[in-house]
């Protein structure tokens, strides 16, 4: 499959976001809970694009790879050629937030390495709202 299209048009349509990704637990050496700890923010450039269940045919497959009972949330494709994670309880890493323009926080759900075109493909879902949390 030719990807050239798809690597093109990220280089055109991308804007800065900010990638946030947790490295420790959270503690400070006295036990106390600091959400700052462990925490380590990179600019990044990527094309955040809406998704839903109302999208066009293509994305019912995303939908799948939504845990069932979420997939009525607001979620985003993420499309960037940056070093973003989704979550893995093998290697006990978080999944990594990108922080858009517009303030609203998205954490990754799943996630496609496309190595071949350069670039990574993942599903977001909302989890800030412009100072909310949901």
């Amino acid at each position: 499959m030719d990807l050239s299209a798809v690597s093109l048009a990220i280089d055109m349509l991308k804007q800065p976001a900010k990638r946030r990704r947790f490295t420790a637990s959270g503690y400070t050496v006295t036990g106390e809970y600091d959400e700052t700890v462990g925490l380590a923010e990179t600019n990044i450039d990527a094309v955040i694009q809406p998704f839903n269940a109302d999208s066009k045919a293509e994305n019912k497959m995303d939908l799948r790879s939504v845990p069932e009972g979420e997939r009525v949330e607001d979620y985003v494709i993420v499309w960037t050629r940056a070093d973003i994670r989704a979550s893995n309880e093998t290697a006990g890493t978080a999944a990594d937030e990108i922080d858009a323009l517009d303030g609203r926080v998205f954490k990754i759900v799943s996630l496609t390495n496309r190595p071949d075109a350069g670039f990574k493909r993942a599903i977001a879902g909302l989890i800030h709202d412009r100072g909310r949390s949901l």
